[in-house]
């Protein structure tokens, strides 16, 4: 969907708010993925669409990101100790190498841009 050269009023924001919720509702690869007071995550097909308005943010913001890299579980650095974590509902991580830390960062080791 093409917005525009210019910056949005906030009736144009609302308006398009409104249409993002419908399409979401509408589409079989759309789903509303949270909500609360304030702050929704929406995501429909690939693309994943924050809407933020007061009192969360200082006025109604809309952004729409897709996936930039293609990566699977199995390349995230100590993946066999990650998924055993996840059987296990563990939420440390540890190993001979490493610390006892609460939820570490997961990144991949080397995702493919696409």
């Amino acid at each position: 969907m093409r917005i525009g050269d210019r910056p949005q009023s906030e009736r144009e924001l609302r308006d398009l708010s409104r249409e993002i919720y419908e399409r979401a509702k509408a589409d079989p690869e759309g789903y509303i993925e949270m909500e609360k007071i304030g702050a929704a995550i929406i995501q429909i097909g690939p693309m994943r669409i924050a809407i933020a308005k007061p009192p969360f943010s200082d006025g109604l913001e809309i952004t729409a990101v897709r996936p930039v890299a293609k990566v699977s579980f199995d390349s995230y650095r100590h993946n066999a100790m990650l998924k055993t974590r996840l059987k296990e509902g563990q939420r440390e991580f540890s190993s001979p190498d490493h610390p006892v830390q609460a939820n570490p960062p997961l990144r991949p080791a080397s995702p493919n841009i696409s």
